[in-house]
């Protein structure tokens, strides 16, 4: 095998070694998976009424598409509907514990708060663009 090819096997190599290494540190980099139980994250206040959660929905997702399940099924499964968190709509999540929100943008991508008692006791944010095994 003459010196160019060799060159050119083992530029090609490189560059795709390279590629993959790129990709793989995007997917590590971009992955969320945050629990936050105390203080605030994501416009959010652990502690906080159903209410004042709702309230903080309007600034913390606006110019965003964002989702909820609605109506749900006792396995909290069902379809997905666009939500603006207008006074309207509270309604859909008022008598919920437990309120996931999902974002357009993204493979999977969404957060969820746990209510306790009416009280704001778990925020989780979760985001990857690729699956698990």
């Amino acid at each position: 095998m003459n010196r160019s090819v060799r060159n050119a096997i083992i530029g090609f190599v490189c560059v795709l070694v390279g590629v993959v290494c790129a990709y793989a540190a995007f997917l590590y980099f971009s992955y969320i998976s945050d629990i936050v139980v105390s203080g605030t994250a994501y416009g959010f206040r652990i502690g906080a009424s159903k209410q004042e959660a709702y309230a903080a929905a309007r600034p913390a997702f606006q110019g965003r598409q964002v989702y909820i399940m609605y109506p749900v099924d006792r396995d909290l499964f069902g379809p997905l509907v666009p939500i603006h968190f207008t006074e309207d709509e509270y309604a859909m999540l008022a008598r919920r514990d437990f309120w996931e929100i999902y974002f357009v943008n993204g493979y999977w991508n969404s957060l969820s708060l746990t209510f306790e008692e009416g009280s704001l006791v778990k925020i989780y944010r979760h985001r990857q663009y690729f699956e698990l095994p």
